[in-house]
């Protein structure tokens, strides 16, 4: 069908109503098939639409949809793609494949609907949320309200504990920050994430004090480069720790000396 011979115009029209009369078993196949007609020919986008509505692709063909969305060429077509996953499809899976195909465009064509996106709501860094924010931080013309919102989640310990909703590995943000070392985007959340492990590396909870460990592990794991800056203001404090948890500094400290020689 991409590569008929038919008018454009009364291709769209043939599509518009194959899609209006597609029974429910039929309707995903029309669907993929569309995506890629709009990429080839620019035509069939209210045929799609109509395969979008609602209750006509379950939650996962929505999201096989979705990502062939990634496959588009031309800008007219990432921009109406990106309204359709943003408005439509709504997985932060596929937002994030498509981002990393098309943010350059995205950010040229649609910068308020892509931070609209990401920013609301708020769904914490997990689901690739993190990865996403990542790109617009590099990519956008003010990225303080993405360095906001992620150091937002720094401070509610979304990077501390795993059965919060939205939560994501701090390995995660370590592998993203050092990707990123010295660019002067990520500076203030670098910032933030030291002081919010010093913070929870003080308090006189048992609790706080683990999930500062698990930090310190997660930043060896990932051979981090702030982890000696963060290991040298720990260490002075061992005396304050309970035996357990000066034994899980010595042998991170263990492991910090290792990876440093």
């Amino acid at each position: 069908m991409a590569t008929s011979d038919i008018d454009d115009a009364e291709l769209a029209e043939f599509l518009l109503l194959a899609a209006r009369e597609a029974r429910t078993q039929t309707v995903f196949g029309l669907a993929l098939s569309l995506v890629d007609i709009i990429i080839r020919r620019g035509v069939g986008h209210r045929a799609l639409d109509v395969c979008l509505a609602d209750g006509a692709l379950d939650e996962d063909q929505l999201l096989w949809v979705g990502l062939a969305m990634k496959a588009a060429r031309t800008r007219d077509a990432v921009t109406w793609f990106h309204s359709r996953l943003t408005s439509v499809i709504r997985s932060d899976g596929c937002y994030c494949q498509f981002l990393q195909e098309h943010a350059a465009a995205i950010v040229a064509a649609c910068p308020d609907a892509m931070l609209g996106y990401l920013l609301v709501p708020d769904r914490g860094p997990g689901r690739t949320n993190i990865d996403s924010f990542e790109i617009g931080i590099r990519l956008v013309p003010d990225p303080l309200r993405l360095q906001q919102r992620w150091m937002e989640w720094i401070a509610g310990g979304f990077f501390d504990r795993l059965g919060q909703p939205g939560s994501e590995h701090p390995e995660i943000a370590y592998q993203i920050l050092n990707e990123n070392w010295g660019a002067p985007r990520f500076s203030p959340i670098v910032a933030a994430m030291h002081e919010h492990v010093e913070l929870l590396l003080r308090s006189r909870s048992p609790q706080s004090i683990d999930s500062g460990l698990a930090h310190l592990d997660a930043m060896l794991a990932e051979d981090y480069r702030g982890t000696g800056r963060v290991m040298a203001d720990t260490i002075p404090r061992m005396r304050d720790l309970d035996p357990e948890q000066r034994l899980r500094v010595l042998e991170l400290q263990r492991r910090f000396d290792l990876t440093s020689s």
